[in-house]
């Protein structure tokens, strides 16, 4: 592939990365402090399984939304970062690009 070739999805790639970035640095907002941080279910990697048997949401908040898969990447995050909330935001961060590169 020629060097040409590259430029575009470089172009695409830092676009992206400017945009989110900023998210470094940041604390937990909104329903991140209750999906993740206010949840235990999410702070131990042993009881990962059981997260495919429970709602999105904890069981004070009144939602069925079922997201297994998300809620198990929050527990490897939270088990790889000690619940940092920069190693959250860096997994986004890489979502973003990706899925940027990829529309592209």
């Amino acid at each position: 592939m020629s060097r040409r070739a590259w430029v575009a999805p470089a172009i695409v790639a830092l676009l992206a990365l400017a945009a989110s970035v900023t998210s470094i640095g940041h604390d937990f907002t909104f329903d991140d402090r209750y999906v993740i941080l206010f949840n235990d279910h999410v702070h131990a990697l042993k009881d990962v399984w059981r997260l495919f048997g429970q709602t999105y949401w904890p069981k004070e908040q009144v939602c069925d939304v079922y997201r297994p898969l998300v809620t198990s990447l929050f527990t490897v995050q939270w088990a790889a970062g000690g619940g940092a909330p920069w190693v959250f935001h860096l997994v986004n961060i890489v979502l973003a690009v990706a899925a940027a590169l990829a529309v592209y």
